[in-house]
């Protein structure tokens, strides 16, 4: 590809200055007046070539850190040259979750009724999904942390386009964590948005497999212990990124 020129257009060679012929010095008046000209400035045409895209969903239950886990992924491919994009669903959902609830006369900070479920959870997902859609068609990839208890039980998360997301490799990822740890990690960190969880921990809780996933209708997701060392986390996921990479590579 030619160079481009400071006006946009494609400059294969430079014109020659002849004396007494046009400009004398960049800038300079033009010889039959108007405008200066403006001076041509040779500007080399970089290509990055980065890893394909790829979208991994951090999945478990409440306070097994799969905000934190995922913020530090990202973090630690930026540093080495590859291209992904944190997408929170509590922060894409963090300003009109909350009004939504408040104009129902609910509490804003309800991240877990039945109300909230049937009314909000639908929106911060497809949200979260569509900015999602359009990091990876730009080439990018995306870190997902949240509880896609739903989408993981449908078997939808190892399969992006029935999501609306582009045809890309699929990681997913169980964070595990105990009930009795949960618990404690719930009551210790004081976040507005679990008192609900705690004010009706019984019927939060039901269900639970002690840190297990549930049962899935398609493929089961990678589980990770929760207690690990952080670096021992990222490792896997750099693992289980590579692999996926290498299997969706064309031949």
């Amino acid at each position: 590809m030619w160079p481009l020129d400071c006006t946009g257009a494609t400059a294969p060679r430079q014109a020659k200055h002849r004396p007494g012929k046009g400009l004398s010095r960049p800038g300079a008046a033009h010889p039959r007046g108007g405008w200066p000209a403006r001076e041509t400035r040779i500007v080399p045409v970089m290509t990055a070539v980065f890893p394909a895209p790829v979208v991994l969903f951090i999945t478990g239950p409440a306070a097994c850190g799969k905000s934190t886990l995922a913020r530090e992924w990202v973090r630690y491919c930026l540093q080495h040259g590859d291209p992904w994009t944190l997408i929170d669903k509590d922060l894409v959902g963090g300003q009109h979750g909350p009004r939504i609830l408040e104009l129902m006369g609910a509490d804003p900070n309800d991240r877990d009724s039945p109300l909230f479920k049937q009314e909000v959870r639908d929106l911060d997902y497809r949200a979260t999904l569509q900015l999602a859609a359009e990091q990876l068609r730009l080439g990018g990839s995306v870190a997902l942390p949240g509880p896609w208890t739903r989408e993981l039980v449908d078997g939808l998360l190892e399969d992006p386009v029935a999501l609306g997301l582009p045809p890309v490799p699929s990681v997913v990822v169980w964070l595990s964590l105990s009930d009795a740890e949960r618990r404690r990690r719930v009551e210790q960190r004081g976040n507005p948005l679990d008192r609900w969880k705690l004010r009706h921990w019984a019927a939060y809780a039901k269900g639970s497999r002690d840190g297990a996933p549930p049962d899935c209708h398609g493929p089961a997701p990678v589980v990770l212990d929760a207690v690990l060392p952080l670096a021992r986390q990222l490792a896997a996921i750099e693992a289980l990124v590579r692999d996926k990479r290498k299997t969706a590579a064309p031949r």
